[in-house]
């Protein structure tokens, strides 16, 4: 919802990257780089649950063919100057634009699941080598 009377929410976007791109992280204290990086991250995640929605409903219809392109992968590469890898990207997140990813929340990570710790236990004696012994 805006609360900024007429402003347009895109504008408002614009306006505010603008002044942070203007602003040069090499000349912010640590604790101010430390306290706005966890917040630029929830934006990025928020931000991108909107260009997902957003991406969603134009694949849905079909509206790269009015720029004459067949698909909306094609249509992203050529107007979103992506690779055809990172457009495919983009439209298999399109389906997951969840309402946690729309409020700019981070998933969190369950503790002790993929660590390198835990793993390291699981290839036993056998799966080590001993130091200067190569591959036979």
């Amino acid at each position: 919802m805006c609360t900024t009377g007429e402003a347009d929410p895109l504008q408002l976007l614009r306006a505010g990257l603008s002044g942070l791109v203007d602003t040069d992280p090499v000349g912010m204290s640590d604790a101010a780089v430390t306290a706005e990086l966890p917040a630029l991250l929830d934006a990025v995640n928020q931000l991108g649950a909107v260009v997902a929605a957003r991406l969603a409903s134009f694949d849905t219809r079909a509206l790269a063919e009015v720029d004459g392109q067949r698909t909306t992968r094609s249509w992203l590469s050529a107007f979103g100057r992506m690779s055809q890898g990172a457009a495919a990207g983009w439209l298999s997140r399109a389906p997951a634009a969840t309402p946690t990813a729309r409020a700019g929340r981070r998933r969190r990570h369950r503790a002790g699941i993929g660590r390198t710790s835990d793993q390291g236990g699981r290839v036993g004696q056998a799966g080590r080598r001993r130091r200067g012994q190569g591959l036979r």
